[in-house]
């Protein structure tokens, strides 16, 4: 069994952070690990507060798991300050193994998650380290020094952003005008993921997008065939997006997304065991047919 270990905060919704993670890595056939940087007070409605986990807790967490678990990947998502990010470093020392980081560095609602010195700590000290690096696009205005706005914006943002040391870089696309477009680009070719905007506000799009990326890489993906494999599997997701309550956020998980599909399965089945029972014949047609596939 594959283990990857997710770094990030605690969402008491499970829309977010660590717990949307460990969904995506189960419903992939991989063991998740989980180690929260803080606890994110939010639900459907938004971030009402954070809360750092101490230090010294957060540490002996990481020793824990670095001494007594085979990794196979990471990944990163809030890191909240300097210290945290250090941790993170050190963790990676040594490793062969895909670590993806997603900057997130403000909720949706605006709160801050990451403080300026750690923006700079993330870029001096985790890009270096990084696999893929998955910004948005106020994420990748802030890690490449320009404003982005449109397509071309996001290409020149990558060059810059793979400068500063990850292998390939992925800027999601759903803040530009009109139908988003994510790009991916290697330092050899750019690609492009042209979508249909969706006309809800889901949650934890992102957290669960760069944690479908490190499953694929640890699952023996290329960066190229993980960008394009998350890419359906998030629009399948986002399909069967749903609401824990009756406003706010809708919520998505490939565990659900997964069970949704073997109850379907299981329905066809039974309604085609149903019509084949009642007709006490052997010879007949739909029989047949049902024999033959």
């Amino acid at each position: 069994m594959k283990n990857i270990l997710t770094i990030a905060g605690y969402d008491p919704s499970s829309g977010a952070g660590i717990v949307r993670d460990v969904d995506t890595f189960f419903s992939l056939g991989i063991h998740g690990l989980s180690i929260p940087t803080c606890t994110v007070i939010q639900g459907p409605k938004g971030v009402a507060g954070t809360y750092r986990t101490p230090l010294k807790l957060f540490g002996e967490m990481l020793n824990l798991l670095e001494k007594g678990l085979p990794l196979n990947g990471i990944k990163a998502g809030v890191c909240c300050d300097v210290s945290y990010i250090r941790q993170i470093a050190r963790l990676m020392k040594g490793k062969n193994i895909p670590l993806v980081i997603d900057p997130v560095m403000t909720a949706k609602n605006g709160t801050k998650l990451l403080t300026e010195t750690g923006i700079q700590a993330l870029i001096k000290i985790l890009l270096p380290l990084a696999t893929i690096v998955t910004p948005n696009i106020p994420e990748a205005s802030r890690l490449s020094g320009i404003q982005v706005q449109t397509v071309p914006d996001m290409k020149e943002a990558a060059r810059l952003i793979l400068k500063k040391g990850p292998k390939a870089v992925i800027i999601k696309g759903g803040h530009i005008k009109g139908n988003p477009v994510d790009v991916f680009y290697n330092g050899t070719e750019f690609m492009q993921k042209k979508k249909r905007r969706i006309n809800r506000e889901v949650h934890g799009t992102g957290c669960s997008f760069s944690a479908l990326i490190v499953s694929y890489l640890v699952l023996g993906y290329s960066l190229k065939d993980a960008f394009w494999a998350s890419e359906k599997m998030m629009e399948e997701a986002l399909k069967a997006s749903y609401r824990i309550d009756k406003k706010g956020y809708f919520y998505m998980s490939t565990g659900i997304m997964n069970r949704l599909k073997v109850t379907d399965k299981l329905e066809i089945i039974n309604h085609e065991k149903s019509i084949d029972g009642s007709t006490g014949r052997k010879d007949h047609p739909g029989n047949k047919a049902h024999r033959d596939r």
